[in-house]
């Protein structure tokens, strides 16, 4: 009995000596992972420390404490983590490892950029947690390239590489200084923030309970304070790779639509000024936001803009980054974009909007009541028909020529920018009269163009207008007891 005794306190010494020696191998091989991924930093000429690192085998739970990168191609940049801890870490093959939970706190990000920018940015996050997590064991080495498109290509490429059930952080500030007195400095602050189901680039849903906004602009003789509060932040189907196709130099020549978000809302939203103005907004949503890789290229246009701010551009650049613009707006596609009710306060009074709406090219501005010096203006719709932003500077384009007066068909090429404009139900003072303008419907439209002219066109007009004793050709009128001039005209043209 006794030597059966023994034999079990052996065994058991045995075995939590195996069990202690398996946990510090198990612990020496996460710390030589996490140093090799730190050492890989270093390589790229960057900074990179931590503090203590402690592996639990019982849960599978690393930590890592007080950790410090400066990235080598962007010296501008630091990024402080007080600590990250991941439970049920485990490696998935040689390149990649996944977690059933990983927490990091006190995340600090400051981008201290060089002249002539003298842009600063600074981001805290005290606590994000992810569920489900799986991603890379290494990085993948940073381009040698720290333009600010080859920084934001890398940072998306790297994203696109992990999943994640839910990423959650109770809140986020940004705090930016420009450096320059009209631009200023401010701070936004988000709480609530959570994201489900992230997948290779892909997002189910985003969402933020609330954001508030206070920005100082110090301009001399004019500083101003602006702070505001925006609630309910949704992103649905949000998709990175899209995005990324268009930073790719390999894609110029991809003319398909890739769909950026399903769909993204806000509201209520409220934006006030120290100067007395203030802007209240019961909900923004836009639909089905798409790129087209080969006309949206940021890269071309940050390339095109000059190094120099304080030099004016001369009027061959400025023509030439005017094109590159429309061809950015070309290859945006909106399908639907619509903000709801609106009001705007000035030390004058209050300004009303029912609505304001735009889909497939069609823009309208709808229950307008604002007041005016005569008095409060009113109007039931109005609307831009088929606008097209991209056409619009195409048009500018043509006309900045200084010293040049445009000629009848660059004019004449305003036509092609929309095809038709529409005004309903407007009520207006006539002047400093009590009487009043109303106009039931303006409406111009026109299409068919050969060249920049129109074939068809298509007039109507229904208004009824006080008689103006200011002028001489009324007079007859006014003295013969006519004080309204109705006007209701239904003029069609069509011609080869």
């Amino acid at each position: 009995m006794k030597r059966i005794l023994i034999g079990l306190i052996v065994a058991a010494v045995l075995a939590a000596g195996g069990w202690f020696g398996f946990n510090l191998y198990v612990q020496h091989r996460a710390t030589s992972e996490v140093e090799a991924a730190f050492e890989q930093m270093r390589q790229q000429g960057g900074k990179a420390s931590h503090g203590k690192i402690t592996f639990e085998l019982a849960t599978r739970t690393l930590t890592i404490e007080d950790i410090a990168v400066t990235p080598g191609n962007l010296p501008q940049a630091q990024i402080k983590i007080a600590g990250i801890k991941g439970t049920g870490v485990r490696l998935v093959d040689d390149i990649r490892f996944s977690a059933d939970s990983i927490d990091i706190t006190g995340v600090e990000v400051a981008l201290d950029q060089a002249p002539p920018a003298k842009l600063k940015v600074s981001y805290k996050i005290p606590q994000l947690t992810m569920r489900d997590y799986a991603g890379p064991v290494h990085a993948a080495a940073a381009p040698a390239d720290n333009s600010l498109i080859e920084m934001y290509r890398y940072a998306l490429s790297q994203y696109t590489g992990v999943t994640a059930s839910s990423l959650t952080a109770p809140t986020l500030t940004m705090s930016f200084d420009s450096g320059n007195a009209a631009a200023g400095s401010g701070e936004f602050t988000y709480t609530g923030l959570a994201i489900q189901n992230l997948k290779h680039g892909k997002i189910d849903a985003m969402k933020a309970d609330r954001a508030v906004i206070s920005v100082e602009v110090k301009q001399p003789g004019k500083p101003d304070k602006l702070t505001g509060e925006l609630s309910n932040i949704i992103v649905n189907d949000f998709d990175a790779t899209a995005i990324l196709a268009t930073l790719d130099p390999q894609a110029a020549g991809d003319d398909s639509y890739r769909r950026i978000y399903r769909q993204v809302s806000v509201g209520p939203y409220a934006l006030k000024s120290a100067q007395g103005m203030r802007v209240d907004i019961d909900s923004f949503t836009i639909e089905d936001i798409a790129v087209q890789p080969s006309k949206f290229r940021p890269a071309e246009i940050f390339a095109g803009l000059p190094e120099d701010k304080s030099v004016p551009l001369a009027p061959a650049q400025a023509r030439e980054l005017l094109e590159k613009l429309a061809g950015v707006y070309e290859g945006v596609r909106i399908g639907k974009a619509e903000m709801g009710k609106t009001s705007i306060g000035t030390p004058q009074g209050t300004a009303k909007i029912n609505a304001v709406r735009y889909r497939e090219g069609d823009f309208a501005v709808e229950g307008v009541d604002t007041p005016s010096p005569q008095g409060q203006f009113k109007m039931e719709r109005f609307a831009l028909k088929s606008f097209s932003m991209a056409n619009l500077m195409r048009w500018a384009t043509g006309l900045t020529n200084p010293g040049q007066a445009p000629s009848p068909d660059q004019l004449l090429g305003l036509f092609r920018v929309l095809e038709g404009a529409e005004i309903k139900g407007v009520v207006s003072p006539y002047k400093n009269t009590r009487q009043l303008v109303t106009i039931d419907t303006i409406s111009l439209n026109w299409g068919q163009l050969v060249g920049s002219i129109p074939s068809k066109a298509n007039l109507v007009v229904k208004m009824v207008t006080p008689t103006d004793p200011s002028s001489p050709a009324q007079r007859p009128l006014i003295m013969a007891g006519v004080d309204k001039l109705a006007i209701d005209l239904d003029l069609g043209a069509a011609w080869t």
